[in-house]
């Protein structure tokens, strides 16, 4: 399935139990062939951690208005992200 990124959002702040959270979401539309019920694209987002994108190994902000595939592992937490033309 393609996702097209629409954009990235980097958070760095304290909660209320004084935690520090550090990391990025991004932001993606898609269109699902499988659900009869949707017409148009679905927008969704993925958190990351700092530590998960460093295991990705690419720059977030170089994604947005690109065509891309996750790949995942079997509990669903995507691994890897393929531009259209790495294919």
């Amino acid at each position: 399935m393609q996702y097209l990124v629409t954009g990235i959002k980097e958070v760095d702040f304290k909660n209320d139990k004084d935690e520090q959270i550090k990391g990025t979401r991004l932001y993606f539309i898609y269109q699902d062939d499988f659900d009869e019920t949707v017409t148009g694209s679905l927008a969704e987002s993925k958190w990351f951690t700092p530590r998960q994108i460093e295991k990705l190994g690419v720059d977030l902000k170089s994604l947005i208005n690109k065509k891309v595939d996750f790949i995942t592992n079997l509990k669903g937490q995507i691994i890897k992200i393929v531009q259209e033309q790495e294919k």
